[in-house]
């Protein structure tokens, strides 16, 4: 009975799915369609069922279905084997007769002793065989229960995950939200202290308190960002010391590049660390509010940004990844570090109070709070975009005259303007009702831009690879001269009339790489970031 219940509460789910979503189509199709549809389409898809839950669910049904199966097929074959009682008696009775220790006995009294085990086998022969009969039907009613309700399911994920990608390719291009007004903006405190109020902000630090100071992951994550702060300076003295080493024929090595790599991502660890493992738990959390919710995703993010704007601020330290390894003039340097310095934390803030006024007021997407957050993030990201890829002030200005990368420069007026542009049109976007598609393609923005960090990374680690290389190649090309030509002295002259012979390291252009073996990087640059970006 519990089968069929939640089978008809399925069945009811994707009824009224395959409604909104016949309703959603041809409300669209007709063209007839106000401001209000996508605030009505976006509820919808809030209201969505998590799938993941569901999938979970079919997983584990899957599993039971296979075990059921299984089970029946033993018990069906025990069936067969004991359909003739008679028969079945006659095997137990042989088998007791051959295991007992004791001689068979003969006589009448040996007899009626067989007749009664008989009739006592018989007896539990038959009880068995009631039991399998009754077990058997058993599986065969709730196998069917089982895949009905299975088939259930399958229809409503394949109906809602059709609902969902309809929505979310027609979402973009409905606004859902008013454009923001003076009013908004003067009204914006009472309607976060009303919002607030609804979601128990007063037991928020009760419950954070709970459900952190219990978790022993998040401790195992304060402990570990601890450590890497008090050795932060042990660290940072770490990556200086190998710089003597670098560029250096007889002492260069890859292997301390990529120490250096491991020690930089370090350094940037201790508070994104931190604030995913506290995110991470009150998202997971079995008592979990909307707030803390919210709260838990919005830190995570942030832990993600974090991240990486904390590992590009340490690659680019004076004696660091990007200085030494790297080579990077110092002015690109500087520029970086001071540009980070006033970019982080504005845009870090903002984004922090975006997911959670989205996550505690998504029926509003965030309401007038997360217009205005949005706002504040993006500007500080548009300026900063602004003056690191300035083409006469940027970090790429001094490859201008050096003729690399042609094709960057090439279409520097499409992609320069578009970069910087892209956040203060998702401002617009934002204000003027659209934040849906304002939200949905800041995320793949920001993903985009920090894919394009990693390729540049890329690109420097194997420019970094092939210098190592042919720098060692040459080193050895040259002792394996002066060894000849020293072997050669040797040979026309006496050892005394020589003398000593004096030995110098013969200068390496390590700059100097081949234009077939730069070509070959900049395809495979190229190659990736064509692919990179078709798949985000």
């Amino acid at each position: 009975q519990a089968q069929d219940l939640v089978r008809q509460n399925l069945e009811r789910i994707v009824e009224q799915l395959d409604a909104d979503y016949q309703d959603a189509r041809e409300t669209l199709e007709s063209g007839e369609v106000n401001d209000d549809l996508g605030r009505i389409l976006l509820q919808q898809l809030d209201a969505l069922p998590d799938l993941r839950a569901f999938v979970q669910n079919d997983e584990q049904r899957r599993r039971e279905i296979a075990d059921l199966t299984v089970r029946r097929l033993k018990h069906r074959a025990e069936a067969r084997r004991i359909a003739n009682a008679d028969a079945t008696v006659e095997g137990l009775v042989l088998e007791m007769q051959a295991d007992a220790s004791a001689p068979p006995t003969t006589g009448a009294q040996a007899d009626a002793q067989t007749e009664a085990q008989k009739l006592k086998l018989l007896e539990l022969v038959q009880q068995r065989r009631r039991l399998l009969e009754k077990a058997l039907d058993t599986y065969q009613l709730y196998l069917g229960k089982l895949r009905e309700l299975d088939r259930a399911e399958q229809t409503l994920l394949k109906t809602a995950a059709e609902y969902d990608a309809y929505l979310d390719e027609q979402l973009p291009w409905l606004r859902n939200a008013k454009p923001v007004q003076l009013e908004d903006i003067r009204g914006m405190p009472s309607e976060l202290r009303a919002r607030l109020a609804a979601v128990d902000l007063p037991g928020l630090p009760r419950l954070v308190g709970q459900q952190l100071l219990r978790s022993p992951a998040f401790w195992l994550a304060v402990i570990g960002a601890g450590v890497l702060l008090l050795r932060r300076r042990a660290i940072i003295r770490a990556i200086e010391s190998v710089a003597p080493r670098i560029g250096k024929p007889t002492t260069d090595r890859m292997n301390y590049t990529g120490r250096v790599l491991g020690l930089t991502l370090l350094l940037a660890a201790p508070l994104p660390l931190l604030l995913a493992a506290a995110g991470w738990q009150l998202q997971s959390n079995a008592g979990a509010t909307e707030l803390s919710q919210a709260l838990g995703n919005a830190l995570t993010r942030v832990a993600l940004h974090l991240s990486i704007l904390f590992s590009l601020g340490a690659i680019c330290l004076p004696q660091g990844l990007a200085a030494v390894h790297f080579r990077w003039p110092e002015r690109n340097l500087k520029l970086l570090r001071t540009e980070l310095r006033l970019f982080i934390w504005p845009f870090v803030i903002a984004v922090l109070i975006v997911n959670i006024a989205l996550g505690i007021d998504q029926a509003e997407t965030g309401g007038t709070l997360a217009k205005l957050a949005l706002m504040l993030a993006y500007l500080p990201l548009s300026w900063f975009l602004f003056r690191v890829f300035h083409p006469r002030n940027g970090v790429f200005a001094h490859l201008r005259s050096g003729g690399d990368y042609p094709m960057v420069f090439r279409t520097y007026l499409i992609w320069y303007p578009l970069i910087v542009g892209s956040p203060l049109a998702l401002i617009a976007l934002a204000w003027s009702g659209y934040v849906y598609t304002a939200t949905a393609f800041s995320y793949l923005f920001l993903l985009t831009l920090w894919f394009l960090a990693a390729l540049v990374l890329s690109n420097a680690l194997a420019l970094r690879w092939l210098k190592v290389t042919r720098r060692r190649l040459a080193y050895d090309a040259a002792m394996e001269r002066q060894r000849a030509e020293r072997e050669e002295a040797e040979e026309h002259e006496a050892l005394g009339e020589l003398g000593e012979l004096q030995f110098e390291e013969e200068e390496v252009d390590i700059t100097a790489l081949s234009d077939e073996t730069r070509g070959l990087i900049r395809i495979l640059m190229l190659t990736a970031a064509i692919v990179g970006l078709y798949l985000i």
